[in-house]
């Protein structure tokens, strides 16, 4: 078994015991506001995310998750789709709602899309903090996000990456071929591709007009949140960087996974779709990749 690979099943089990601890942490804590109530920014902090109906029996431990952190952020926004009765909150939900949660209903059914689709268009002048509905996130969660930020403002900052690779003709291998939750570039790049579900911040007017093309999200990527805006990013100059952390791969809520997209667009090959479909769009971003992976080594990766 190659190196590469006995790491990552290393950082995995490291993972699952951090996860467990967290999540114990985050049921035995008590519920507090969580807004920023002392700071005053410049830039907001607005940590937003999409659920529908269908996981509304399970978002509590990831909403209270977000309410525990050490840096509160100014605004914690849940998109919802249409307001239709089918789609009426929870008591548990509205719960929430005295420490700092929002709700917002909008009619587009743009699926995992709507965690960033809305937000950046609504609070363009803020920093968007993008996270999942069906994952017990940490209490630095924030914390590290804002730390990768200072340090490279201009970059998309994500706790978890992986990193994009190519055969020895320079082109794009299938995405089981990339190199996942990977910790071995310690700068910004083109070649990373964040993964939303663990954190991932947005500095202000990181995204293209294209980027909120809703026709287009749905013609060419519906399903792939993550490699839509990879495109995106590279086709408005922007690269990612990993933000350094012990828990890159975050525990999902127990009973979530039913209707997890996971499964579909990796194990039965739909993101290869997506990236054919892509690449046939936008010609010029897959250009870029590539000579980025020619110039890979001038940048500082671990030897694995």
């Amino acid at each position: 078994m190659e190196l590469y690979k006995i790491r990552q099943i290393a950082e995995h089990l490291l993972d699952v015991v951090i996860g467990i601890l967290v999540e114990k942490k985050v049921k035995h804590s008590l519920l507090q506001s969580g807004i920023n109530q002392e700071e005053e920014r410049d830039a907001k902090i607005i940590l937003s995310l999409k659920t529908y109906n269908k996981r509304y029996e399970t978002i509590g431990i990831t909403l209270k998750s977000l309410l525990l952190q050490t840096v509160k952020p100014d605004r914690i926004v849940v998109w919802l789709d249409e307001d239709i009765p089918e789609n009426e909150i929870t008591e548990e939900m509205h719960n929430f709602e005295q420490y700092g949660i929002e709700y917002k209903h909008r009619n587009l059914d743009l699926k995992a899309h709507g965690k960033y689709f809305y937000a950046m268009q609504e609070f363009p002048n803020d920093i968007i903090i993008t996270v999942d509905d069906d994952i017990i996130y940490p209490k630095n969660l924030i914390e590290v996000l804002l730390k990768a930020n200072k340090k490279y403002p201009k970059a998309v900052c994500a706790r978890r990456v992986h990193l994009m690779t190519f055969d020895h003709k320079k082109r794009l291998k299938k995405y089981d071929e990339w190199k996942y939750e990977y910790r071995g570039l310690t700068s910004p790049s083109y070649l990373l591709c964040a993964t939303g579900g663990a954190g991932t911040l947005y500095p202000p007017y990181t995204l293209p007009k294209e980027a909120f093309n809703a026709e287009n999200i749905k013609l060419y990527c519906e399903s792939a949140d993550d490699l839509w805006l990879k495109i995106m990013e590279v086709f408005n100059g922007v690269k990612v960087v990993w933000a350094k952390n012990y828990l890159v791969l975050p525990r999902s809520v127990k009973g979530s996974q039913k209707y997890a997209l996971c499964e579909r667009n990796v194990v039965e090959g739909e993101n290869d779709v997506y990236i054919k479909k892509l690449q046939e769009k936008y010609p010029d971003v897959f250009d870029i990749l590539a000579k980025s992976e020619t110039q890979k080594s001038g940048l500082h990766i671990r030897a694995i």
